[in-house]
């Protein structure tokens, strides 16, 4: 349909009807304006139209208004057929407005307005806050660091580093506490070197503006961009009771919550976690925490739970932190821990029968103590009349659960086939809070005859 207008348009040039078809009548740009960011380009394509708005084929020139904010060349690359269309390049040279003039014979030029827009820089900020903290203490010394990126050209300007210490989150007035300026030559990291010592409790910001400059924006971020809180001081004074024991006994502790702000009391909780003797560092989950409302300064405890294992036993006591209140935490060391030792364990046997005839079947019983709470096993071996110092092989062996002190019997037992003097032996296995125990070769003979 195109290729049939443009024949049209070109039959009627040379030969226009009397209603002036064919008869180039207005010079027509495809758009009115053209925004262009600094260091970019951008096109202006336009048309010559008769009366009935059918493009014609004519020469079309293109002009800048001011080739210090852009300028104007023909694009080479652009090729319609037929050629009822002329496109031109506008490359930005300097932020600001300006425009593109397409003329055309004698028809009234058509006005493209153009306008260059500032290229916007990166702005990334940080506080001096170290990464294992989520607030400052009063007292503290504020810092702050500033990377400028990205825009066009070798930045410059001033870069400005703004303090405000208000207590609401939304407001950077009327005037910050402290401020320091940096010149700007280029991309780069900034930082306050001087810093302000913190003063009051509550909510501040950082707020850092980038001046611009005649090739890029400023930049002025919200006031909400940085925002931390500065608050009081505490400490935790942490007490393991007992601090040490044997078995399975019940551990406890306390905590004792100091300074922080006296009015309003401070509040928030406080988690008691324990940590068993594989986790020295108190690392990974603690086997165990206990959560406590805190309702001011002062002491609090956990309900504790019992030792399951021998060895050194961590407490550590975290208070939260409130509004205004800085987190606190007992170290994991000697001062909140627990050495629990193992239970001492007694294993004493008894043979049935003491004395039996060939044939006879030949069972063992042991009674276990001493133990807190005891698991494992109990091994019993019966060696036969060759074996007097139960060296070998044993002849019959039956390993039983344990489920506590006690007695336990062997399940099954053995029919002896020789005579002479058999011996039992009976091994407690321990765990991991009760000692082995075992009876000895001599202690337990049956005499077969």
């Amino acid at each position: 349909m195109i290729a049939a207008l443009a024949a049209v348009a070109v039959a009627c040039a040379k030969d226009p009807t009397a209603d002036g078809a064919g008869t180039p009548a207005a010079i027509q740009a495809a758009l009115a304006a053209l925004n262009i960011n600094i260091g970019k380009t951008g096109t202006v394509a336009a048309s010559v139209v008769d009366v009935r708005q059918a493009p014609l084929e004519a020469s079309i020139a293109f002009t800048t208004c001011n080739a210090a904010i852009a300028t104007v060349t023909a694009d080479t690359s652009y090729h319609p057929v037929p050629a009822t269309s002329a496109r031109a390049v506008v490359a930005s040279v300097l932020p600001g407005t300006s425009c593109v003039t397409v003329s055309s014979g004698g028809l009234t030029p058509d006005t493209v307005g153009v306008n260059v827009i500032k290229s916007t820089p990166s702005l990334g900020t940080a506080t001096n806050l170290p990464s294992n903290k989520t607030s400052f203490i009063i007292g503290d010394v504020l810092n702050d660091t500033a990377r400028l990126g990205g825009g066009f050209g070798t930045l410059s300007g001033t870069l400005t580093f703004n303090l405000y210490n208000n207590t609401t989150a939304d407001s950077c007035a009327p005037s910050p506490v402290f401020s320091e300026a940096f010149p700007v030559s280029g991309a780069g990291t900034f930082a306050t070197s001087l810093g302000f010592t913190s003063n009051r409790l509550g909510t501040w910001h950082w707020r850092v503006v980038y001046s611009g400059d005649a090739y890029n924006k400023s930049v002025k971020p919200a006031c909400t961009a940085q925002t931390f809180s500065v608050k009081a001081a505490t400490t935790i004074a942490a007490t393991a009771s007992p601090t040490s024991g044997t078995g399975r006994f019940t551990m406890v502790d306390t905590a004792t919550l100091g300074g922080g702000s006296v009015t309003p009391a401070p509040k928030g909780t406080m988690v008691f976690s324990l940590f068993n003797p594989s986790q020295a560092t108190c690392g990974g989950a603690a086997v165990f925490t206990d959560t406590v409302k805190v309702t001011g300064l002062g002491k609090y405890g956990t309900k504790g739970t019992k030792a399951d294992t021998a060895g050194t036993w961590h407490w550590v006591a975290s208070y939260s932190g409130d509004s205004i209140n800085h987190e606190q935490a007992n170290p994991c060391d000697a001062s909140a821990q627990v050495v629990v030792s193992s239970a001492v364990t007694t294993l004493s046997t008894s043979a049935n029968p003491a004395a039996a005839a060939v044939g006879d079947t030949l069972k063992d019983g042991a009674t276990l103590g001493g133990g807190s709470g005891p698991t494992g096993t109990i091994t019993f071996k019966l060696f036969g009349p060759t074996d007097a110092t139960c060296a070998g092989t044993p002849a019959f062996t039956n390993t039983v659960t344990v489920t506590g002190n006690g007695t336990y019997s062997t399940s099954k037992g053995f029919k002896s086939n020789a005579a002479g003097t058999w011996h039992w032996t009976a091994t407690y296995s321990g765990d991991a809070i009760n000692l082995l125990s075992s009876t000895a070769c001599a202690a337990e003979p049956v005499t077969v005859t």
